[in-house]
């Protein structure tokens, strides 16, 4: 009986890499056509073109920009203080044990 090969599953290396280029491709054109402003015409795009009109910035980071994170930061230090628990950066150093 003739030896069979042990089947692993794994692609080759070129097929590997073509599928990683094809993919970072994929996501800098989506990045790219997101980041251009472009609103589809019709009810589609009424959202994004009145968001425009009206200098509105509606994007994701939105959320992530606070404009006055280290006051808010001491103030749950003060916080955490008054309720005995240790101080964040505490908390991340040493974790109480269990």
């Amino acid at each position: 009986m003739p030896e069979m090969k042990e089947q692993t599953g794994n692609i080759s290396r070129g097929c590997a890499w073509a599928r990683f280029i094809g993919g970072a491709l994929l996501l800098t054109g989506m990045a790219l056509f997101f980041a251009s402003g472009y609103a589809p015409p019709g009810v589609c795009g009424e959202v994004l073109r009145h968001n425009q009109a009206n200098d509105i910035d509606a994007s994701p980071l939105l959320y992530s920009e606070v404009e006055h994170m280290a006051e808010l930061e001491a103030g749950v230090r003060l916080l955490r203080t008054r309720a005995g628990a240790p101080a964040v950066a505490d908390s991340i150093v040493a974790l109480p044990a269990r």
